[in-house]
């Protein structure tokens, strides 16, 4: 990924001055639509479009921008610039029409870096929670009347939307790791959750990865701070190369902020928090799992440092509701639950299982890998991911687009899955699995779908087809 020139700087700084016709490709993809409702609430005239439609876009029309589903022949006449994301080729046909008309391409990180580097902004990144911890903070600081501009990776369940458009005092935003854009980032405050092995098309190997968040770290203003989890034993190595304010969180109590006596009942857990070796507050969440205790340290940890009221942070906490698709509740019934959650890496499914376990429900649970790289690179970490499970249904990997690779399909963690022991794992086309889950109903009181892909379709198939029958 390349820096912008000065030329180019210059030339976006046009965005401060007056409205641009601006258009993005792939508008439909959660970060792009996200951008495009900022910049339409920053004033500028926005058009974009996509292969199809899709949930995010729903508010954008609504606000009247123009979205086509045909991308063979652009109209780019009077547009000052494209955006495109990671998820764009080169050889896309609106790539090459903005190439042939010479209207100037920007990545969306290009755009995004742009507006947070001129703002005091905060940055969450990290390979999990990252999602959930830039809604929590959007959240908090919405509640607490800072009314921020927020950018997030999903749909915040609060806000039923990937944003909230606020004014430009202070902007939050999840800043992706997965294509070495974090160099763009020059931000206020940065959020680092955890650095977990992943993304190895693009890194090839884990020092550059490190090398990434490193980089995101010192480029955080000096008179900022890097918040960062001491459960991680990357992101603690990395933090003693860094000069800045640095501020950790976790269960040790060498962490700034550490949380102790975590107790999870149903869907909410509650756990005790410290700062420094004093106890601070009882906080309780509304949304389960270690991980989201983690989150909510990190969360109130920044923001309880730049001065926000301890308690005023405790009661706004309780009302936050999450995410869409992170362990997102689509049916309940005393006799079954339907659970929907984007876990798509070893260490996510692990996170996330942990938290359903203590439901206290017998569990099946739906995986769909999520590209055929992290297949390959990861298949043996999922060996022993499901062993929370009694029940579990693998299904063909989601491509997000990458070319398929000879011998690298759901097999191999069909295979890693037998290998650790797990007594009931299954192969089964994905058309196949709702039929053979009302079926089969009888053996299980909840069932979990998880993955990054389409996934979420089906989960959302399913609990439509069990509440018909309820």
């Amino acid at each position: 990924m390349r820096l912008l020139t000065d030329e180019e700087k210059q030339y976006l700084e046009g965005l401060f001055i007056s409205p641009k016709n601006i258009y993005l490709t792939g508008i439909g993809g959660v970060g792009m639509s996200a951008l495009a409702k900022v910049l339409v609430h920053l004033g500028h005239h926005v058009t974009g479009s996509d292969a199809k439609q899709s949930p995010y876009l729903d508010s954008l029309i609504e606000k009247g921008v123009k979205i086509t589903f045909n991308q063979k022949e652009p109209d780019l006449a009077g547009i000052d610039f494209v955006i495109y994301s990671s998820a764009i080729s080169e050889n896309h046909p609106e790539m090459i029409a903005a190439r042939r008309f010479n209207v100037p391409l920007f990545h969306r990180a290009h755009i995004l870096s742009f507006i947070l580097n001129r703002h005091t902004s905060i940055a969450v990144t990290g390979t999990h929670g990252k999602t959930t911890t830039s809604a929590m903070i959007s959240f908090l600081l919405s509640e607490l009347g800072a009314n921020p501009t927020c950018l997030v990776g999903s749909k915040m369940l609060n806000a039923g939307d990937n944003v909230i458009l606020g004014d430009r005092r202070i902007f939050v935003a999840e800043v992706d790791e997965s294509d070495g854009t974090q160099a763009y980032y020059t931000p206020t405050y940065s959020v680092m959750t955890n650095l977990d092995d992943d993304h190895m098309d693009y890194y090839q190997t884990l020092e550059r990865l490190i090398e990434s968040f490193e980089s995101l770290a010192q480029k955080t203003h000096e008179a900022g701070s890097v918040v960062y989890s001491y459960e991680d034993d990357k992101l603690r190595a990395m933090m003693k190369n860094i000069n800045r304010l640095k501020i950790s969180y976790g269960f040790s109590k060498e962490a700034d902020f550490y949380a102790e006596s975590i107790v999870q009942d149903g869907f909410q857990i509650s756990f005790r928090m410290f700062h420094q070796g004093k106890f601070l507050t009882d906080i309780t969440l509304a949304i389960p799992g270690r991980h989201n205790v983690l989150n909510s340290l990190g969360s109130i940890a920044l923001l309880y440092s730049l001065g926000y009221d301890i308690n005023r942070l405790r009661k706004a906490i309780l009302k936050f509701q999450g995410t869409s698709r992170r362990l997102e509740v689509k049916f309940n019934s005393p006799k079954l639950m339907v659970i929907d959650d984007y876990a798509h890496h070893p260490t996510e499914v692990l996170a996330s299982l942990a938290a359903i376990k203590r439901l206290g429900r017998k569990m099946c649970v739906i995986f769909q890998p999520h590209r055929f790289t992290r297949t390959k690179y990861l298949a043996k970490a999922f060996g022993a991911a499901f062993d929370l499970a009694e029940q579990v249904i693998l299904t063909d990997v989601y491509s997000a687009g990458e070319k398929s690779i000879s011998e690298v399909d759901a097999n191999l963690i069909y295979t890693e899955v037998k290998a650790s022991k797990h007594p009931n794992v299954q192969m089964m086309p994905r058309n196949q699995i709702i039929d053979f889950l009302l079926r089969d109903s009888q053996n299980y009181e909840l069932v979990a779908f998880l993955g990054a892909g389409d996934i979420g379709d089906l989960a959302n198939d399913f609990a439509g087809r069990v509440e018909d029958r309820a």
